[in-house]
């Protein structure tokens, strides 16, 4: 398990087992790298934990007030002292991401990030009496223990929505904690009681009294947020999208002179070139252009399905991230700032975006899909079709936000920076900033971000911040628009025209694009273990794994529509 997550974790391996708790850890060190070795034990308690506690020093000073003795300075270290001083509230103080098991002599406690920006799988034994969680889902299914079987409902959601809907997977059974959540496993005789606790709800703030002490407070919260963000033993890179969110973020480091950055783009006329360009020369920052190929890798399709544990196509975070991690191990960006400000266009305008979700769920009804693997889908997209305008505004921003944000914009950074050991960081998505922003009155968020941008003309500038401001919002990420067309053209090429024409999951997509990615995803995760086929070439897999295809298909069909043969 812990060698299906060594991408994750290039620094150290080791193992803890103490009773019936193993615990396993995969360590990339950004902080007090002599130190902060896991599994960390002390006495009956021990703990891993993937992720960074930005104020980890504050509860350090806290710790050490009363009377707690450190051996060293990293966050693992205050994790551990905290958690023995305080117990589970613990949790409720952390401000940072992270996803931490810990063992309390016989007790098992899972805790992850308000957020969800750092991910926490678990499977339950039929019997429970066996519990097993991980990072990602490769490493569950290096579990024998583990069943690999398609979970039908999830991958409705994930072909509608584009992710899972909340705690499911497209994994049946495997689950995941949810954001904020805190997981208590004990044994009760030859069984495990599990409960969970629900997050905490925001922290109501003081409602600012005007526009400018709204700029002034969001002002200090970014700059605070950022300057603990950047915080390291290594150097901490930007990505520069020369949009408004990154530039903001690059200009309110304390560091900005001299430190890197980065743009990612797949031809000389992206505007993102040109921005961050602009953006970069004036924060004197040290510029570096990622320049995606003109013919991309096919094997990319390959490998953001297997990083994203899911049919998901390559994204900015998947081709950029060895390019970044050369030059360190973490790097800051902009994520969060559209969902929590209600910065993009479907934000003002939804009906268009909801008529996609509703097109999409007839397609599949008209598949022949049962009203059971259907409905949690048909719920969500119901609950957002309101006919109120304010009530279908509101829900379309906390679909968004409760949802999207977690099961797809952030774990696309997360697989796929990780996949190459890089961490990305996001100042945005601070429990100050986001109390903030959700005790604002719903009118002062709009698609056109007007706190933010002043934040930037505040910021930047004054010609740069009336540039980025003024900038048009495109459709996200618009440095991969290019290569994402460009691959779909190489994915239809790959199969054949008589898999094309017989596919027999056609009736989910007619996109020879889809159909490959979810191919590729059946074959290593409800087929393999995680891992594709030995000897797999991505170009010639329906000409070399059709034996594999065939059980493939016919586990899928069976769980979608309880078929046996996938001609049915």
């Amino acid at each position: 398990m812990i060698e299906a997550l060594a991408h994750r974790g290039p620094d150290g391996r080791c193992v803890s087992l103490h009773g019936n708790i193993g615990l396993g850890s995969a360590r990339l060190s950004l902080l007090d790298l002599s130190n902060g070795e896991q599994p960390m034990q002390d006495g009956d308690v021990a703990l891993v934990f993937n992720g960074e506690i930005y104020n980890h020093a504050a509860l350090r000073s806290e710790l050490q007030q009363e009377g707690v003795r450190f051996r060293g300075r990293s966050d693992t270290e205050v994790m551990l002292r905290g958690f023995q001083r305080w117990g589970p509230s613990l949790f409720d103080r952390l401000d940072g991401m992270y996803a931490v098991a810990i063992r309390d002599g016989e007790a098992l406690h899972l805790a992850r990030d308000p957020f969800g920006m750092k991910p926490l799988f678990y499977w339950i034994s039929p019997g429970a009496d066996a519990f097993v969680f991980a990072s990602e889902i490769k490493a569950l299914l290096r579990c024998p223990l583990v069943p690999r079987r398609l979970d039908a409902s999830g991958l409705v959601e994930h072909l509608v929505f584009g992710h899972a809907l909340g705690s499911r997977t497209l994994i049946g059974e495997v689950r995941q904690v949810a954001p904020g959540a805190h997981v208590a496993v004990t044994r009760q005789g030859e069984r495990l009681d599990i409960a969970t606790t629900r997050p905490p709800a925001p922290r109501p703030q003081p409602l600012p009294t005007g526009r400018e002490q709204a700029i002034d407070r969001l002002t200090e919260l970014l700059r605070e947020s950022v300057a603990r963000h950047v915080h390291s033993d290594y150097p901490v890179a930007t990505y520069l999208s020369g949009g408004l969110d990154s530039s903001v973020v690059a200009a309110l480091r304390p560091d900005h002179r001299g430190s890197r950055s980065f743009v990612v783009a797949d031809g000389k006329d992206v505007a993102d070139l040109r921005y961050a360009r602009r953006v970069a020369t004036a924060l004197d920052l040290d510029h570096v252009a990622i320049m995606i190929t003109r013919t991309p890798p096919v094997d990319w399709i390959a490998d953001s399905v297997l990083a994203m544990e899911a049919p998901f196509p390559p994204s900015v975070a998947l081709v950029s991230a060895p390019h970044v991690r050369r030059a360190g191990k973490a790097v800051v960006c902009g994520e969060g700032a559209d969902e929590l400000f209600a910065g993009y266009p479907v934000h003002e305008q939804p009906e268009t975006y909801l008529r996609t979700l509703e097109e999409r769920l007839l397609k599949l009804k008209a598949a022949g899909l049962t009203g059971a693997t259907l409905a949690t889908t048909t719920a969500q997209v119901r609950s957002a079709c309101v006919k109120d305008p304010e009530a279908r505004s509101r829900a379309v921003y906390e679909l968004l936000l409760y949802e999207g944000l977690p099961n797809k914009h952030l774990a696309i950074w997360d697989r796929c920076a990780m996949l190459a050991s890089l961490e990305v960081r996001m100042p945005y998505l601070d429990r100050g900033v986001r109390d903030f922003a959700l005790s604002l009155p719903r009118e002062w968020l709009s698609p056109r971000k007007g706190l933010i941008a002043a934040v930037a003309r505040r910021v930047l500038p004054p010609m740069i911040a009336d540039e980025i401001t003024a900038r048009a919002k495109h459709a996200a990420p618009d440095a991969l628009l290019t290569t994402r067309h460009r691959l779909r053209g190489l994915a239809a090429a790959i199969m054949p025209t008589a898999w094309s024409r017989r596919h027999p999951l056609q009736c989910l997509s007619s996109s020879p694009y889809v159909l490959v990615m979810l191919d590729l995803f059946l074959l290593a995760f409800v087929v393999g273990d995680g891992r594709l086929p030995a000897g797999l070439s991505i170009q010639t897999m329906y000409e070399h794994h059709e034996r594999e295809l065939r059980t493939a298909h016919q586990i899928a069909c069976e769980a979608l529509f309880g078929a046996d043969d996938p001609e049915s």
